[in-house]
């Protein structure tokens, strides 16, 4: 007796459903307080590739990265359903939550992390201990000439309508450390040097896959201001995409500091030509009002990015490399000089892009694509 043919159409249909829940399967972790981070690049990448995409969610209202991993684990939503074939992707504190997934025996056939501070970051700490400091500082620097000019009062509003055009509500409140602060236990993992970091580093290629990759933010010039303007693009597939709206700003205000720098040194020689107790004085007070110019000119030219990357986000200070995410240093997202193992370890330079930049930029999904189809072979739809 012959079978009917639905008996071949369902087995059709479950070999075909068999070969369907076998795609790849890519989870993606986020960052601390960033709930959002994938919501846009995980489904382009879903629509580029065979892949099924899981999306990992957790409580990070928590005391310690270790607690997140326990609490996700026992939940069973997490790294106990991750695959030894699975693909990580993960963004900041991701990156070392996954990690720790690993050393724990979560494996994965690859993990990709993008601005995870691996070796901590001193933005942590030198935000609660340095931030208004340097801010003062840059007020100050902003607010001589207009002092000199026109009185305390007028020069106030100056300033205060220079330091929003660049963006200093959204800067401080990245220098405040978001919803929890950087005072939070969890922000304090990973600090340089802390408990968490030094034990998860002390076997470095145990808390890695197989294929690694590090990707690493390596913002340049004007990078606090570029942070904010990313800070200030929340909502669109591009959000938290920089244009170079906040740098052009700034290019412009040197501009304006310049020519009034200009102005008030070529007054002042005119009174000195004029001689006398009266041209004399009057040069000297030009001369004055031009040097609180030109230090406004100076700190938003060099300045500002000097005190930021020296007592803000450390890639100037000992153990950076002089480039960092406007967050952590290039040398903290790749460091190069942990030992992997048998591992494939790579790094990946993000040039341009800042911490916020690393999750939707088109230059990270197409670092991402490349890694994918031509590193680990994933096949396009």
């Amino acid at each position: 007796m012959k079978r009917p043919i639905h008996f071949f159409l369902l087995l059709a249909f479950v070999l075909f459903q068999g070969m369907a829940t076998a795609q790849q399967r890519v989870d993606f972790v986020h960052g601390l307080n960033d709930d959002d981070a994938w919501l846009n690049t995980a489904p382009f990448l879903f629509n580029n590739f065979l892949i099924n995409n899981n999306v990992l969610d957790y409580n990070d209202n928590v005391n310690s990265i270790d607690n997140i991993n326990i609490d996700i684990n026992q939940a069973n939503v997490g790294f106990n359903n991750f695959r030894t074939d699975d693909i990580i992707i993960a963004h900041s504190m991701g990156g070392l939550l996954s990690r720790r997934a690993i050393d724990d025996g979560h494996n994965a056939a690859a993990l990709i992390t993008m601005g995870t501070p691996h070796l901590g970051g001193p933005l942590i700490n030198n935000a609660m201990n340095n931030a208004g400091t340097v801010i003062g500082w840059w007020v100050n620097d902003l607010a001589q000439g207009w002092i000199r000019e026109f009185g305390s009062a007028q020069a106030a509003a100056i300033t205060n309508a220079v330091l929003n055009l660049l963006g200093a509500p959204a800067l401080q409140a990245v220098l405040n450390g978001g919803n929890a602060g950087f005072n939070d236990p969890i922000a304090q993992d990973m600090v340089p040097g802390s408990a968490f970091l030094n034990n998860l580093n002390g076997a470095f290629a145990n808390s890695i896959a197989p294929e690694t990759f590090l990707l690493f933010g390596a913002e340049d010039w004007y990078s606090p201001w570029r942070l904010a303007e990313s800070g200030l693009n929340t909502n669109g597939d591009d959000a938290g995409v920089e244009y170079g709206i906040a740098a052009t700003i700034d290019v412009l205000l040197q501009i304006i500091y310049l020519q009034q720098f200009f102005y008030n040194t070529q007054t002042a020689f005119n009174y000195f030509n004029w001689g006398g107790i009266f041209g004399f004085i009057a040069g000297a007070y030009y001369i004055y009002v031009a040097q609180g110019y030109l230090q406004g000119f100076l700190s938003l030219n060099s300045w500002q990015q000097l005190d930021y990357n020296f007592l803000l986000d450390g890639s100037f200070g000992p153990g950076g490399n002089w480039t960092s995410d406007a967050f952590f240093p290039s040398v903290s997202q790749a460091p190069f000089m942990l030992p992997a193992g048998g591992n494939n370890l790579t790094f990946q330079a993000l040039p341009g892009l800042n911490h916020a930049e690393e999750k939707n930029h088109p230059l990270v999904r197409g670092v991402l694509i490349n890694i994918l189809e031509f590193d680990l072979g994933v096949p396009r739809r």
